[in-house]
């Protein structure tokens, strides 16, 4: 039996915008993909990670920043 990894889509909610990314490092833990892709968006440093949603064969994974308000 031969067993494949799924492809993942990173879908990163920065505010109103919202990006998708492929996998940059496939079979890595999903919060270091998250490290990696925080250098392309630094809102998500601290962001949530929605559970993976399957489409096909790709799992896709929401990262949603975590908006606050300073005063």
């Amino acid at each position: 039996m031969e067993f494949k990894l799924s492809k993942r889509l990173f879908v990163i909610k920065d505010g109103s915008k919202e990006h998708r990314e492929e996998d940059p490092l496939p079979g890595a833990p999903v919060t270091q993909v998250k490290k990696i892709l925080a250098g392309k968006y630094p809102s998500i440093t601290n962001a949530n990670i929605s559970e993976p949603v399957a489409e096909g064969n790709t799992m896709v994974y929401t990262i949603s920043s975590v908006g606050g308000v300073h005063g």
